[in-house]
C-alpha cells in the first residue's frame, strides 16, 4: 500500500515571538513614527503583525523579508525629535534598533525600523530563524488559502473588526461587488459596503465556503463527473482507487518500491478529507472532499522531499550551473543609474554566487577607490563599503540555487503578469495538480493558482524497452513470459533449443532490436572510442594546438544506422508472416476438432450414448489422428520458420559485420593519414625553429664582431695605426674560430633534436599500427563469437 508523505514545513517559533512585545516603529522615507506598537509573529511564521492604539492592524509577510540586521541610530532630526518627545535620547537607541529589509524584488525595497526597550538580540535571532523558510514557500493551495485568511483577519480596522471593503478588494478582479455582497449574505455575514465583521465569526471554513461561491471550481466538477460517469454525486472507493493509480501515480515508478493505491489507502484519504459523515461511513467521497484532497500537500506538483538538499554538492565547481550577476551594484538602468551597496546583499541572499565590482580611482584628493559603471553617468559607492558591513556576514550565503527548467507564467488580457512559477523538471509529479504561482521576485502569492494535468513520459533508448517494462511492472512481465513458455510447450517446442527473438510488443521499444545487435554495437562503439583516445594521446604528445574533431567519417556511421533500420523492417515483416501462418494452422486444427466433437454430441443426443459407442471410439481415433498430424505439421512449419529466420539473421549479421569491418578499416586509414599530417607539421615546425636559431646566432656574432672592432678603434691606449690594425686582425681570427665552434655545436644540437623527433614519430606510428591491428583483432574476435553463439531461432 502506498504511504502518504508528511510535509513538515513549519519551523520552530519561540513562544516570546507569538506572545509579542511592545516596540516603537519608524520609517525614514517617507517619514513615519508609530510608538508603542504591539508586535508579534503568528504561529505558522507567515506574518509579522503589529497594531497600536487608534490605528489599523498591519502585517508584513515573512517571505518578502530579505534580511534582518541591527540598525544604526537615525540622523533625521524629525525622527530624533519624535523619540525625544517620548523620553528617549540617541544613547538610548544605540543597539536597540532592528532594521527589517523587505520587497517583492531586489530593487524596490522597503526598510522598517523597530526599536526595542533594551539592546537584546533575541528578536533578531528569532526573526532570522523564521525568514528564508523555503519549505513554507511550497505549501499546498489549501494552506495558501489559510494564509490569506489569516492576513485578512490581521488587517482589522481601528475597532478591531474586519471591514467588508477589504474582502471585496480580495475578490474584485473579474467579479462585481454585488456578487461578493450576495455571497456574504448567503453565508449569514454582514454584506454592506461599509459593514464590519467580527473576527470570531469569520472562520476559515466560512472563508473557504466564500471562495467556493465566488470562484466555483467547475474544472474539478468536470473531472469529478468524468471519474464517476456523471451517474452519482459521489465517488466510490473503487473509482477513487482507479483514479489514483491511473492519473495521480507516476507510471515510471517501480510497483514494488512504490506500491499502487489500494482500497485501504483510499479509505484513509476519504477519512481525512471528506466532511460529510454519512458519506464517510459508506466509504464515499463528495466533490467537496475530492477538491480538498486535490488542494492538499498530497498532490503537490513536485516531490516535496526534493526540497531538501538531496543532490551531490561535492563535485568540482565546473560541474554546476552558477547563478551570476552583471553590474551588480546598479539598481536600474546602465546609463545614468543609481549604485547601491544594498544590491550586493540582495543578490547574494537570492542565491547568486557571482557578483561584479567595477573598481575605479576616486575623484577626491586621496583617490579612494570607488565602484561605478564607468563613463555612463552612474552614481558611485566607496569600494571599502561592502555587504558584510552590517554585522551579519554569516546569513548572506544561506540560499541554495538549483537548475530549474520549467517555468509557468500566467497573464490577463492587458499583458499584466498575474503570476509565474519555476519548477525543477526532475521533481515533477504526474497527475492533476494545483500549482501555486509566485511574483516576478519568486515570492509566493496566496491566491493565484493553476490547476492542470501533468503527463510525464520517459525516453527509452532503442533496445531497452523490454528491460524498462520488466522493471516498471515485473509481475506482468513474468506472467507474459510464463504464458509464452506454456504455449511453446503445448506446441511441442523446447524453449532451450531456440534463441530469444523480440516480438515487437514492448510498449517502450517500437523497433525491436535484439540482444545480439546491442552486443555488437557496444563492441564497435568501444573500438571507436579507443581509436579516438589514441588519436588524442598522439596529438597531446606532439604538443600541437591544431584540433581535428572529424576523426571518424560521419558517412559510414549514418550508413550503418540506415542499414539497421532496414534490418528491423525485414525482421518485423518475417515475424508477422510467421506468426500469421502458425495462428492460421492452430485455428484450423481447433475448428476441425470442434466439428468432430459437435457431430459426436449431436449423434449422442439423437440416438443415446449407449448406441454411439462405436461412433464415439471412431471420433476419438479421428481426433487423435488429427492431433498427431497437427503436431507434425507444427514441427515442420516451425523447422521451416527456424530455417528462414536463421538465414535472415545470418544474412543481416554478415552484411552488418562487413560494414563494421569497412568502418574499422576506414578509421585506421584515417588515423594514419592524420598522424602523417601531424608529423609533417612537426618536422616543418622544428626546421623553422632551427633556421630561426641559426639566424639569431649569426646576427649575434656579427653584432659582437662590430662591437669589438669599435672598442679597438676607440681605445686611446693604442698609439699608432699599425698596432690598431694588428689588434683588429687578431680579434677577427679569434672570433672566426669561436664563431665556427658555436655554429658546429648548434648544428649538432639541431641534428640530435631532429633524430629524436624522428624516433618519437616512428614510435607513434608503431603504436598506432599496433592499435589498428588490435582493433581488427577485436572485430575478428567478435565475428568468431557470433558464429559460435549462433543458434536456430524462431519467433513462435
Amino acid at each position: 500500500m502506498t504511504k502518504s508523505y508528511e510535509f513538515n514545513w513549519q519551523k520552530h517559533l519561540p513562544e516570546f515571538m507569538q506572545e509579542g512585545a511592545s516596540f516603537d516603529r519608524f520609517d525614514e522615507d517617507p517619514y513615519l513614527f508609530e510608538p508603542n506598537c504591539q508586535m508579534k509573529v503568528d504561529e505558522y511564521g507567515f506574518f509579522i503583525t503589529w497594531k497600536s492604539e487608534g490605528k489599523e492592524g498591519q502585517v508584513l509577510e515573512c517571505s518578502l523579508i530579505n534580511s534582518i540586521r541591527v540598525g544604526a541610530v537615525p540622523k533625521d532630526p524629525k525622527i530624533l525629535s519624535s523619540f525625544e518627545a517620548i523620553g528617549k535620547t540617541e544613547a538610548d537607541l544605540e543597539g536597540c534598533i532592528i532594521c527589517i529589509c523587505s520587497g517583492t524584488d531586489l530593487v524596490n525595497l522597503s526598510f522598517m525600523f523597530m526599536v526595542a526597550e533594551s539592546p537584546d538580540t533575541k528578536w533578531i535571532e528569532g526573526l532570522r530563524s523564521v525568514i528564508h523558510n523555503f519549505k513554507a514557500n511550497n505549501v499546498c493551495p489549501m494552506t495558501c488559502l489559510k494564509k490569506h485568511w489569516m492576513r485578512m483577519c490581521f488587517l482589522t480596522n481601528v475597532n478591531g473588526k474586519i471591514p467588508v471593503r477589504g474582502i471585496t478588494r480580495t475578490f474584485a478582479s473579474g467579479k462585481t461587488e454585488k456578487g461578493i455582497f450576495q455571497a456574504l449574505k448567503d453565508l449569514g455575514l454582514p454584506s454592506g459596503k461599509n459593514d464590519e465583521i467580527e473576527p470570531s465569526d469569520f472562520t476559515f471554513d466560512i472563508f473557504y465556503a466564500l471562495t467556493q461561491k465566488i470562484c466555483p471550481r467547475t474544472d474539478i466538477e468536470e473531472l469529478f463527473k468524468k471519474i464517476n460517469g456523471n451517474k452519482t454525486d459521489y465517488l466510490t472507493v473503487d473509482q477513487l482507487v482507479s483514479f489514483l493509480n491511473e492519473n495521480q501515480r507516476d507510471p515510471r515508478l517501480n510497483e514494488i518500491l512504490f506500491p499502487f493505491y489500494d482500497p485501504k489507502r483510499a479509505m484513509q484519504i476519504i477519512e481525512k478529507y471528506e466532511r460529510d459523515e454519512e458519506l464517510k461511513k459508506k466509504g464515499r467521497m463528495s466533490s467537496d472532499g475530492f477538491c480538498r484532497y486535490l488542494m492538499s500537500d498530497e498532490n503537490a506538483p513536485v516531490f516535496l522531499d526534493r526540497l531538501e538538499l538531496y543532490q551531490d554538492m561535492d563535485q568540482p565547481l565546473a560541474h554546476y550551473f552558477i547563478s551570476s550577476s552583471h553590474n551588480t551594484y546598479l539598481t536600474g538602468r546602465q546609463f545614468g543609474g543609481k549604485s547601491s551597496v544594498e544590491m550586493y546583499r540582495q543578490v547574494l541572499l537570492s542565491g547568486c554566487r557571482c557578483v561584479e565590482l567595477d573598481c575605479w580611482d576616486g575623484k577626491g584628493e586621496d583617490q579612494e577607490p570607488i565602484i561605478t559603471h564607468g563613463k555612463a553617468m552612474c552614481t558611485d559607492i566607496l569600494f571599502k563599503v561592502n555587504p558584510h558591513s552590517s554585522g551579519e556576514p554569516a546569513n548572506i550565503f544561506k540560499s541554495q540555487f538549483y537548475l530549474a527548467v520549467l517555468r509557468i507564467a500566467v497573464y490577463d488580457d492587458n499583458n499584466k503578469l498575474i503570476g509565474q512559477r519555476i519548477l525543477p523538471l526532475d521533481g515533477l509529479q504526474a497527475g492533476y495538480r494545483h500549482i501555486s504561482l509566485r511574483n516576478e521576485g519568486n515570492n509566493p502569492l496566496s491566491l493565484p493558482t493553476v490547476f492542470c494535468q501533468i503527463i510525464l513520459k520517459t525516453y527509452v533508448p532503442d533496445g531497452f524497452g523490454a528491460i524498462v517494462d520488466a522493471l516498471s511492472d515485473p509481475k506482468k512481465f513474468l506472467t507474459i513470459a510464463e504464458k509464452r513458455a506454456d504455449q511453446m510447450k503445448a506446441l511441442g517446442i523446447d524453449t532451450n533449443d531456440i534463441a530469444d527473438v523480440p516480438n515487437g510488443s514492448s510498449k517502450n521499444d517500437k523497433k525491436g532490436k535484439g540482444k545480439g545487435d546491442a552486443g555488437k554495437a557496444s563492441v564497435t562503439q568501444q573500438a571507436s572510442s579507443d581509436m579516438a583516445q589514441t588519436s588524442n594521446s598522439i596529438q597531446n604528445n606532439t604538443n600541437e594546438n591544431k584540433k581535428d574533431t572529424a576523426l571518424v567519417p560521419n558517412v559510414s556511421i549514418d550508413d550503418l544506422k540506415q542499414m539497421k533500420v532496414c534490418i528491423v523492417l525485414d525482421q518485423n515483416a518475417m515475424q508477422k508472416a510467421h506468426c500469421t501462418q502458425v495462428d492460421k494452422m492452430v485455428s484450423l486444427h481447433e475448428k476441425e476438432k470442434t466439428n468432430l466433437e459437435k457431430l459426436l454430441e449431436k449423434a449422442i443426443k439423437k440416438r443415446g450414448e449407449n448406441n454411439c459407442q462405436e461412433l464415439k471410439k471412431e471420433t476419438e481415433d479421428k481426433i487423435q489422428t488429427l492431433t498427431t498430424d497437427h503436431k507434425a505439421k507444427v514441427k515442420d512449419i516451425t523447422a521451416q520458420h527456424t530455417k528462414e529466420w536463421s538465414e535472415l539473421i545470418s544474412s543481416h549479421s554478415n552484411e552488418e559485420r562487413e560494414m563494421k569491418d569497412s568502418h574499422v578499416t576506414q578509421q585506421c586509414e584515417h588515423l594514419k593519414k592524420l598522424l602523417s599530417s601531424v608529423q609533417d607539421q612537426q618536422t616543418l615546425q622544428l626546421k623553422l625553429i632551427h633556421e630561426r636559431q641559426s639566424k639569431e646566432m649569426r646576427a649575434n656574432q656579427a653584432k659582437m664582431s662590430m662591437e669589438n672592432s669599435k672598442a679597438i678603434s676607440q681605445d686611446k691606449s693604442i698609439k699608432n695605426k699599425a698596432e690598431r690594425e694588428r689588434r683588429v686582425r687578431e680579434l677577427n681570427s679569434s672570433n672566426t674560430k669561436k664563431f665556427l665552434d658555436e655554429r658546429k655545436r648548434l648544428a649538432m644540437k639541431h641534428q640530435k633534436e631532429m633524430e629524436q623527433l624522428e624516433k618519437n614519430q616512428r614510435e607513434q606510428l608503431d603504436k598506432l599500427e599496433k592499435h589498428n591491428e588490435q582493433a581488427k583483432d577485436i572485430q575478428q574476435m567478435v565475428k568468431l563469437e557470433e558464429e559460435m553463439d549462433r543458434r536456430p531461432a524462431t519467433v513462435v
